[in-house]
């Protein structure tokens, strides 16, 4: 999200008109400024800006970059040759853009992240293209494909007799697409709209330098929540509340909203001065069908152990033990767990702000944070418009929260870390506090909303809270039957964002290997002299064996599980490099390993439409835990497959099909032909799947239509089965 900012003007003339514009401050609600392009010829300002684009040398833009590095020279082009065409094109055009005498289009500026830039009238067009609602579209196809379906509602503009509502954001990401849309909306959209520019609505203020002292933003927050000395009271918590989970990296198209995974019920008993809480649930999970599951249970985390009382009631998932949150009886936390839900019942804890008061050596200052907007710009249904707000740093142990205040309030806005996201890299995962209210002396947060890079995750509403409540030692005692297998918070890197969501939808793995179950492993299995399956955890790979070179299916959860795949495919090949990678879809329990496959040198291979989306997983920094690719970086080549493609040379042929179905837009399925397998992932999974469901029973039928009828089926879950079984089940 960027906002536009301007001088203070009295008049300004529109359209012929004269209108009164008073004051613009960046908190304005209502003043716009709309600004009309008339008599402009496409053709000839397309070259102009073509030419001044041209002349920009990307050796003398390198000279004045102080900290040299690919994202910093990249936006520093960018911004010369924008720079260059506002130099060369404003003088000619500026009548013929319509901007009025009085607002000279230098004094506009775009705020985003921590930089300033100057705003020029080409990139105008590429900011305010994001419409609020759906709206008749006519024109031409490049227009269409410019008004997407996003929303907010900041800017408007004209096309064609048509009438649609626009956000204002900064064009983000990879910086090909940056690069990308910067130029096609200086030669190309600019000739054609019609532009309305909404000033300062929601606008965040640039980034500055702290002008308080770290403890006395801290101090100001503990006193709006009720002071230090009613803090200090607030001993115990007992809290209801009712929780609601999203899952954006399982969405149905790729970078689209996230999937809905259920609503549940919670009781929290809290002994916030010892930091032990016992969290009784009661959650139904809606990830798609046949996963339809009500799981009843209650964990247990306190600083030395963690561990979990689970029974079921309703269907029993169809992934068995390993999908489901907790066996059924007790059962001691993984390390990880236990970290993980540690690192979030302090970030979420009432006295937090009184622990960093009393700790001023471990705070730290900080310039002002945005909060909101995001890379994706809201596409992974982004709830908060970006906002800049003056935060601290309060390094807790392991953990550092950056504390975002609310400006007028003084009360915490956000607790926010930043997490390594095998997909996303670098994230900010916050905890947005909303609705405050007194509950025993001290204002209590009764609304969270937890955001990954603005990507909502999930919401918390707490329905009753009750202060100072007798608590029973016994809620938080060990049962001496899991006493051995207790074990202590992990320490060292914690895989936070994997843990905390794959146990949003019922799928988080009960073991410190992250990849299989404790004392598991992950081994090949021959399907065929060429073939091999990696087995043993709860998401598989194939390894296809060409004449000179390795194809693999799928890359699983994290860079560890590629980097054994592509160990042991080296050492079951050897002198034959991995050429190409083949990721069936865009889901991150499949793909969350890719990056290994790009710095090994393999070319992606995706299903449409999901290119876009994997070149900017593959250009996102990671520095958080920096893998292999952030190591050594290599550019991406990504491969599209929109109906079918082969891979072949005179020993093997692969044949890719990219089929329809209800779990994603965009499923590949791989067909090795002279091994006579099928590679198929989670709409089908051989030996695992009992029961006939829409997924399977559509896979069914695309084969039938394929003409497909392979001996053995391998799959991204479960293992290989004969077609015979399928057939079965399918009865």
């Amino acid at each position: 999200m960027v906002a536009l900012v301007t001088a203070p003007v009295e008049r300004c003339e529109l359209r012929g008109r004269r209108q009164s514009i008073d004051k613009f401050r960046s908190t304005d609600m209502g003043s716009q400024l709309q600004i009309h392009q008339t008599c402009c010829r496409p053709r000839e300002y397309k070259r102009a800006a073509r030419a001044a684009m041209a002349a920009v040398s990307f050796q003398e833009v390198a000279k004045t970059v102080a900290h040299p590095n690919r994202w910093s020279l990249v936006n520093a082009y960018r911004d010369a040759e924008a720079q260059k065409c506002v130099d060369d094109l404003l003088p000619r055009w500026r009548n013929r853009l319509g901007w009025c005498r009085d607002l000279h289009a230098q004094s506009l500026r775009l705020h985003g992240g921590s930089t300033e830039h100057r705003l020029r009238p080409g990139l105008i067009s590429s900011i305010a293209l994001q419409p609020a609602a759906p709206i008749s579209r006519h024109g031409t196809t490049t227009a269409r494909r410019c008004v997407t379906d996003q929303t907010a509602r900041f800017g408007e503009f004209t096309f064609k007799g048509k009438r649609g509502v626009y956000d204002i954001k900064e064009p983000e990401g990879d910086f090909r697409m940056l690069e990308k849309q910067a130029r096609f909306a200086v030669t190309t959209l600019l000739p054609s709209l019609t532009l309305a520019v909404l000033l300062g609505v929601g606008a965040p203020r640039p980034l500055q330098a702290q002008t308080a002292e770290p403890k006395e933003l801290v101090k100001q927050a503990v006193d709006a929540m009720g002071g230090a000395d009613a803090l200090r009271n607030l001993q115990t918590i007992k809290i209801d509340g009712a929780v609601e989970d999203w899952e954006p990296e399982q969405s149905y198209v790729a970078g689209g909203e996230p999937r809905y995974l259920g609503k549940s019920d919670l009781v929290v008993t809290w002994d916030l001065e010892d930091g032990r809480a016992r969290t009784d649930w009661d959650r139904a999970f809606e990830y798609f069908m046949p996963f339809f599951t009500h799981e009843v249970y209650s964990e247990v985390v306190t600083p030395q152990f963690g561990f979990a009382e689970a029974g079921n009631k309703g269907p029993v998932p169809l992934f068995g033990t390993d999908r489901s949150l907790m066996p059924k009886g007790q059962t001691a936390m993984a390390a990880i767990r236990v970290a993980a839900d540690l690192r979030e019942l302090e970030r979420s804890s009432p006295l937090l702000l009184l622990k960093a008061l009393d700790a001023p050596q471990k705070l730290k200052a900080m310039p002002d944070q945005v909060l909101g907007g995001g890379t994706f710009g809201g596409g992974f249904g982004g709830v908060y418009p970006a906002v800049s707000l003056p935060a601290i740093a309060f390094v807790d142990g392991p953990t550092t929260f950056t504390i975002l205040f609310d400006r007028t309030t003084h009360l915490p806005a956000a607790i926010r870390t930043v997490d390594d996201d095998p997909i996303l890299g670098d994230s900010n995962y916050d905890v947005v506090l909303s609705n405050w209210q007194p509950v025993g002396g001290v204002k209590v947060a009764r609304a969270m909303t937890y955001t990954l890079n603005n990507m909502r995750i999930s919401k918390q509403t707490y329905t009753n809270v009750v202060a100072n409540p007798a608590i029973d030692a016994a809620a938080f005692a060990i049962p001496d039957a899991i006493k051995t297998s207790a074990k202590p918070p992990a320490s060292g890197t914690v895989p936070y964002q994997w843990v905390l969501r794959r146990q949003n939808f019922n799928a988080f793995l009960n073991s410190d290997a992250v990849n299989f179950p404790t004392g598991g492993g992950l081994k090949l299995v021959e399907l065929a002299p060429s073939v091999q399956q990696v087995v043993g955890g709860s998401h598989n790979s194939l390894i296809v064996a060409m004449k000179d070179y390795l194809v693999v299916f799928d890359a699983p959860i994290n860079e560890w599980q590629s980097l054994f795949t592509i160990n042991a495919a080296k050492a079951k090949y050897p002198r034959k490099p991995i050429k190409y990678l083949v990721l069936t879809h865009h889901h991150n329990d499949h793909t969350g390993g890719s990056r290994a496959y790009v710095a090994e040198g393999a070319a992606v291979i995706v299903p449409s439409p999901d290119k876009a989306f994997f070149e900017q997983v593959f250009s996102a920094p990671h520095t958080v835990v920096p893998d292999e690719l952030a190591k050594n970086p290599k550019p991406a080549t990504v491969i599209e497959v929109a109906d079918q493609m082969t891979l072949r040379d005179d020993s093997e042929q692969i044949r890719l099909f990219n089929i329809a179905n209800p779990h994603v837009d965009g499923m590949l399925i791989g067909y090795v032909m002279n091994a006579d397998v099928l590679w198929v992932t989670d709409i089908y999974s051989p030996v695992r799947d009992k029961e006939k469901t829409p997924a399977a029973s559509t896979f069914y039928e695309t084969l039938k239509q394929l003409g497909l009828k392979p001996a053995r089926l391998a799959g991204g879950h479960g293992g290989a089965s004969s077609y015979a079984d399928l057939e079965t089940l399918m009865k």
